[in-house]
């Protein structure tokens, strides 16, 4: 039989204690002046990405370079060392071991050109200023040097990296005033690029107490200032005539028009609530030039553009069947109506091929079109029953000429006593609110309120677990506004309610809320 290969190895490299000097000069040497470091291991081992994963603060004026000799690592320094400083090689996630990929954790190699090793520490968070969220692999940046440029001119004296749940200690740091800042740094340059790259920052220089035993902690609040002009971010063509464009940013006021002579049926545009994306249907039957012309207006954020989009040949265009979609694949909410959403523009509505049932008796409805692709199906619903609704050929006829074959639609129209409700107090200082209920992340509901006090009833909730989040609006604009770094400005305050809020069918919930 096949040898079994022995025992297998579960351990990562570490320091061989059975040596003299497994650390040349000794970890946590002061008074450093050796040209290179010798490190040896207790097994054969790799290095994975040295210059990605090893981690120097301060930053040296030159990278090492890294070689393995055995089970040796040598580390040359190059350039010149800082006075009296006390410097951390944190190795990461670089050094495994060649049999089984085991990775040496938490290792540091700490040296001083002083007297002695600083001892000191800042720990800490960064959040994401709007979700709240901790932010993984974020920089946070401390430098001697408090000036508003330093962060886009110079590289910080100290760094660190943040885990996955946002938070960071920072060790081996001398007393002093610092400016700190973190940043997302997308371009691994250590340097601010407000374009790319969202950043925190403290409104005044953080202190390192002189105790060590005086941990400074602080919390960090990362946004991305909003820099970017409007334009199409993407646009595409469907061979059966839509077109979707979408904007990098909302808009309160965005409008469409042909251009050459291509003329938009208004009726076949739709915005979304937003109104950063449209789309828009044109008749392939009078549109046959290689490419069309469409000029976007947005006022509010005064912007002017005319898109060229290249229309598909023939033979690449593959249609696509006419689809509904509804509402109420999991019961139709009690006071709702039926909602049909079409996957493309009706050009024509037939309601005498619709059929409402009512345990098998036909019963009165009503056709709305509410917009291009959606059509609401309104009756006198009875809580608590099941519905079907037939749509027979031809009832919906889109603006290609296609129709659906007979489709039915069963649903329960729900009960009262299906949801939840949920009475809300709220306490706050005088001031802008915009108050809003979400649902696994997504927004149920946002009211906006301005005073000291605010009251709502929720009385139509789905069972389920909710958040509530609070927008202290400082603008008064009815949104949440981010930061600006070189004026100062924190982006606007966001809370969350701290408590559990687990709606039942049938229970009612009330929260007072004090701020």
């Amino acid at each position: 039989m096949a040898p079994s290969g022995g025992v297998r190895d579960l351990y990562p490299p570490t320091l061989d204690t059975n040596k003299v000097d497994p650390a040349i000069p000794a970890n946590f040497s002061t008074n450093f002046k050796a040209a290179e470091i010798i490190l040896r291991f207790n097994e054969y081992f790799v290095l994975d990405k040295p210059l990605k994963n090893i981690v120097i603060t301060p930053i040296p004026s030159q990278n090492p370079n890294y070689r393995i000799k055995g089970k040796k690592l040598i580390v040359g320094l190059e350039g010149a060392l800082k006075d009296s400083t006390t410097y951390t090689i944190n190795f990461g996630d670089a050094i495994k071991d060649v049999t089984e990929g085991n990775v040496t954790k938490n290792f540091n190699y700490v040296f001083s050109t002083g007297s002695y090793i600083d001892s000191l520490s800042f720990k800490g968070k960064v959040h994401e200023a709007f979700s709240k969220l901790g932010v993984e692999n974020a920089t946070v940046m401390l430098y001697e040097e408090n000036t508003d440029s330093i962060p886009f001119k110079e590289k910080p004296m100290y760094f660190v990296k943040t885990s996955k749940t946002g938070s960071f200690t920072m060790d081996y740091l001398k007393a002093g005033k610092y400016k700190a800042v973190a940043l997302l740094d997308e371009d691994n340059n250590y340097l601010f690029n407000p374009k790319i790259e969202a950043i925190a920052f403290s409104d005044n220089q953080i202190e390192i107490p002189k105790l060590a035993s005086d941990t400074l902690e602080d919390t960090f609040v990362l946004f991305k200032e909003d820099l970017k002009k409007q334009f199409v971010l993407e646009k595409k063509y469907t061979p059966q005539g839509r077109i979707n464009l979408t904007m990098n940013r909302p808009s309160d006021d965005l409008a469409v028009s042909g251009v050459n002579g291509l003329e938009l049926n208004p009726n076949w545009i739709n915005y979304s609530s937003k109104r950063d994306s449209i789309e828009f249907w044109i008749d392939t039957n009078y549109t046959k030039e290689k490419f069309i012309s469409i000029l976007i207006d947005d006022k509010s954020n005064g912007h002017t553009d005319t898109i060229k989009i290249t229309t598909p040949t023939p033979k690449k265009a593959q249609p696509s069947p006419f689809v509904i979609n509804h509402n109420a694949k999991k019961g139709l909410g009690y006071h709702s109506d039926l909602s049909l959403l079409f996957n493309k523009p009706l050009s024509k509505i037939d309601d005498s091929k619709l059929k409402l049932e009512l345990r098998e008796q036909e019963v009165p409805l009503r056709v709305t079109q509410n917009s291009v692709r959606e059509v609401i199906i309104s009756s006198g619903w009875v809580p608590g029953k099941k519905y079907v609704l037939t749509i027979y050929p031809d009832a919906f006829t889109s603006i290609l000429g296609e129709s659906t074959d007979t489709v039915r639609v069963s649903f329960k129209y729900k009960e009262e006593k299906d949801y939840g409700k949920l009475f809300l107090n709220m306490e706050v200082e005088e001031g802008g609110y915009i108050l809003q209920l979400l649902k696994e992340g997504k927004m149920v509901s946002q009211k906006t309120f301005k005073g000291d006090y605010f009251k709502h009833d929720y009385n139509q909730l789905a069972p389920g677990k909710y958040q509530l989040k609070l927008i202290y609006d400082e603008s008064g604009n009815g949104k949440w506004d981010t930061g600006i770094y070189l004026k100062h400005l924190q982006p606007e305050t966001v809370v969350f309610y701290s408590g559990e809020i687990s709606i039942r069918q049938g229970w009612d919930i009330d929260i007072t809320w004090k701020l």
